[in-house]
């Protein structure tokens, strides 16, 4: 996630923790009640929300988004790690035993995340969201609450709001690429953006002429180019965006 995605996904996680301590202020004792509560505060959001037991690790809550995406009724019938398993990627069950830890040894700090999500009918989706501790945390973190956007849903804002100029449009599948790109890479094609030169680059972002070098050759290799003017041509994208 870049920066930007990060403290916007922040600003509405607090937010909604805020609205969920004052509206539920015990979700221990979870009931319909509360569950219909909880359903009233998100079911009208933007994203996914999701209400995790810490202690059990297990969800106890999804917006009604949310459960029409994976195809359940509720998560009150999965035992253990039982949901994690189904609806995750092998390699991205380490993300979920990471926000254990997390919260075991920060817990008044958000831990965000990106994961591949498996969707009946739509296959694999990527995630990436934030969760922030509810309610009482003068103990330990008993419960958080999680928000998350499909990046295939951003693909296509993205490709719906991109500028008219041909100079500027990228495809579906080339916006797929770029968001690939790890934060460092996306800071070196930013700043080609710029027209500056690899020893510019390396004295802004305080690494090596060498390093700048590899970064470019992997930036080729990810966004499948050979070029130099293929790497411009989506450096001109981003600055644009301001992604």
């Amino acid at each position: 996630m870049s920066n930007r995605q990060i403290d916007s996904l922040l600003a509405e996680v607090t937010e909604l923790a805020a609205t969920v301590s004052i509206r539920v202020p015990d979700l221990t004792a979870l009931n319909s009640e509360i569950l219909r509560e909880l359903h009233d505060i998100c079911d009208g959001l933007p994203y996914y929300v999701a209400v995790v037991n810490i202690p059990k690790l297990k969800p106890i809550f999804f917006c009604q988004k949310g459960l029409d995406l994976l195809g359940i009724r509720d998560s009150s019938t999965f035992v253990g790690m039982e949901f994690y398993t189904r609806f995750l990627s092998i390699e991205n069950l380490s993300v979920v035993k990471a926000g254990l830890n997390h919260f075991t040894t920060a817990p008044t700090e958000p831990f965000a995340m990106t994961y591949r999500v498996h969707v009946p009918v739509l296959g694999w989706r990527w995630m990436y969201g934030i969760s922030i501790p509810v309610g009482d945390t003068k103990t330990r973190v008993n419960h958080t609450v999680t928000i998350l956007r499909d990046v295939e849903e951003n693909l296509e804002n993205l490709v719906r709001d991109q500028p008219s100029s041909n100079s500027q449009i990228l495809t579906h599948r080339q916006i797929r690429r770029l968001l690939q790109l790890s934060e460092r890479e996306t800071e070196v094609l930013k700043l080609m953006a710029k027209d500056l030169s690899s020893k510019e680059i390396a004295d802004q972002l305080h690494i090596s002429i060498d390093t700048v070098q590899f970064h470019r050759k992997q930036l080729k290799r990810k966004l499948n180019v050979n070029t130099l003017a293929g790497l411009v041509r989506y450096a001109i994208y981003l600055e644009h965006s301001g992604d």
